[in-house]
């Protein structure tokens, strides 16, 4: 089934909305969704980047992250513009590869220079006036912080969907580029396709073809699951 803009509109909508927004606004416990959200946030910035722009020519392992930052700039509101790169390395990657934001640091002379990361999950107006601010560490003098608000958050990958939407609406040939894009990324992909940067191809293709008689039952009607004996 050929996807159109309403599938951005409306699954992608939701996702968001109830994935993401309302996670970070209804926490389970008062520490919850700290980084949960974010590390949602981001994969979906990555999925958005993947639907907005095409990968350059011979571009392959940077492409995801040239594109996500790209997106951030373009489609977030303009308070991300200048802290892109710095969100991504650390909110991004951290989360998804290191389980909690990475923090950095670069030399000033002699003098390590670290940027750490704090984050609240409050949506009252206060919390969220911290947002993308940096902040001195009372008694640690070679450190800054730079805070983010997962409710925030959220609620500004939710208007980039719309800024996102909004374009392709202006712009025909750009938004007849996303569509054929998001077609792309929702095709099937055959596992032997040359070039597919996949880990283990040969163990997955035996996996797929070794399940075909392993079958536990049938799934009728798209969710009733019928054992067999």
């Amino acid at each position: 089934m050929e996807l159109d803009i309403r599938f951005l509109d409306n699954q992608v909508r939701q996702q968001i909305e109830l994935d993401v927004v309302e996670v970070s606004r209804n926490p389970a416990e008062q520490n919850a969704a700290l980084f949960g959200v974010p590390r949602q946030v981001f994969c979906f910035v990555d999925y958005l980047g993947s639907v907005a722009y095409n990968n350059l020519k011979r571009e392959s392992q940077q492409a995801t992250t040239r594109k996500a930052i790209r997106f951030i700039k373009e489609f977030f509101p303009s308070a991300y513009s200048d802290k892109a790169e710095l969100l991504v390395a650390m909110w991004r990657h951290g989360t998804v590869h290191a389980l909690v934001p990475y923090i950095y640091y670069t030399l000033s002379g002699n003098r390590k220079k670290l940027v750490k990361w704090s984050t609240n999950n409050d949506w009252t107006e206060h919390n969220r006036a911290v947002h993308l601010q940096f902040f001195d560490i009372e008694g640690d003098p070679d450190s800054i912080c730079l805070s983010i608000n997962v409710c925030e958050l959220a609620d500004d990958l939710l208007l980039s969907l719309d800024a996102l939407l909004d374009r392709m609406r202006a712009n025909p040939a750009f938004g007849r580029g996303c569509i054929s894009r998001l077609n792309r990324i929702h095709s099937h992909v055959y596992v032997d396709r040359k070039g597919l940067r996949l880990s283990a191809k040969a163990q997955v293709k035996s996996q797929m073809l070794a399940a075909v008689g392993l079958t536990a039952g049938v799934i009728r009607g798209g969710d009733q699951v019928e054992w067999y004996e």
